[in-house]
């Protein structure tokens, strides 16, 4: 279908999807419409919240996570840490289940390790792993004899990524981590991430991928999520609503009533956002990263291995990026041009919020 758009047409309705122009959206909400909270780097989900939530603070994250368990983090798409929400945890989980499992088999493999063995330490976290624990203390506590730390770490790790273990940071700062483990039935009241077949599951994160990102490319969802073009695009082809569209000499797929939205949708007069590093808002996009920056604006915000780096955002456009000083506990921003009165007094408004809501190091902790 041939279209009068360009893809740069789209980026202020794809802010719109994610949330950053709600200022109230729940961290529910805030997983779903960002399929997921890029949380690699251990300071990033909060500040995406942050950006989505006008009165957030840190303590709410971890409570989402370990008080209320409505939000849980889990390794999914390109085999990275996300938080997503406990209902939806299964179809992350097993949507991208075989890349994970793969590569934890060969490590298993090549350390002799066999089924009875793996069998043998879940016998044994499920009688010790009353609270959690990091791998240290499990392997102490549960008394190992049959095999070396190394061959224990690697169980762990396995059993992480097939969904009997779960991801629990038991740091009492925001801004660390102390790593350790639970079972994932036990700590999350019964959830069982191996509910949902795999191609139940990828048809529904790929639906739910075109919905809150479109329009986007094969490549685009395959860079985004670690899984084949081809497999995408027969989920895509398969769903009754989709439209294909030409713009700029690519192919884009987007959902019909997410377009008729998008005809209707108007823009909010001026704001500056400040998304956070790895945002989704920027990251669910690889070919048509074109949307939001050429080029040679590209090679500012990304780094050499694809990540991208925490960006200030005013009507639309791309015009710095910032950093959070944990020595000043305020936010520092470079501007790639000069902007407007208006907009630099937008952009402190943000310092200044990010500031006052993130500048407290401690959270609520319960263990």
């Amino acid at each position: 279908m041939k279209m009068n758009h360009k893809i740069t047409d789209f980026f202020e309705y794809n802010l719109y999807k994610a949330g950053l122009f709600s200022d109230n959206s729940s961290l529910i909400e805030i997983a779903k419409n960002n399929v997921g909270i890029h949380s690699a780097r251990i300071s990033s989900p909060y500040v995406l919240c942050a950006s989505r939530n006008s009165a957030f603070k840190p303590k709410d994250l971890y409570n989402g996570l370990y008080t209320e368990k409505s939000l849980i983090k889990l390794r999914c798409m390109r085999t990275t840490l996300h938080i997503v929400s406990v209902t939806e945890a299964a179809i992350y989980h097993m949507a991208t289940k075989d890349l994970r499992i793969k590569i934890e088999n060969t490590k298993l493999k090549k350390l002799g390790i066999n089924n009875t063995q793996i069998a043998y330490i879940k016998v044994k976290l499920n009688k010790n792993l009353l609270t959690p624990m990091s791998t240290e203390e499990m392997y102490n506590n549960c008394k190992i004899t049959r095999l070396s730390k190394v061959q224990f770490n690697a169980i762990i790790k396995y059993l992480w990524e097939d969904g009997f273990l779960c991801y629990v940071n038991t740091a009492s700062n925001w801004q660390k981590e102390e790593r350790k483990f639970a079972i994932t039935f036990k700590f999350y009241n019964g959830l069982n991430l191996n509910s949902m077949p795999a191609k139940e599951a990828q048809t529904k994160l790929f639906t739910n991928y075109l919905k809150h990102f479109g329009p986007v490319t094969l490549k685009d969802a395959s860079w985004w999520s670690g899984i084949s073009q081809t497999t995408i695009k027969n989920i895509w082809e398969s769903l009754k609503d989709t439209l294909i569209l030409d713009m700029d000499g690519e192919t884009y797929y987007m959902l019909k009533e997410d377009y008729n939205k998008f005809l209707q949708y108007k823009a909010p007069n001026d704001y500056v956002k400040l998304l956070a590093y790895e945002d989704s808002a920027l990251k669910a996009y690889y070919t048509s990263r074109t949307r939001y920056a050429n080029q040679p604006l590209q090679q500012k915000i990304f780094n050499i291995i694809g990540e991208v780096h925490p960006v200030i955002v005013f009507n639309g456009k791309v015009v710095g990026k910032w950093s959070f000083n944990k020595r000043t506990n305020s936010p520092e921003c470079i501007l790639f041009k000069k902007i407007s009165k208006c907009a630099n007094n937008l952009l402190q408004c943000q310092v200044s919020s990010y500031k006052q809501r993130l500048s407290d190091s401690r959270q609520l902790s319960i263990f």
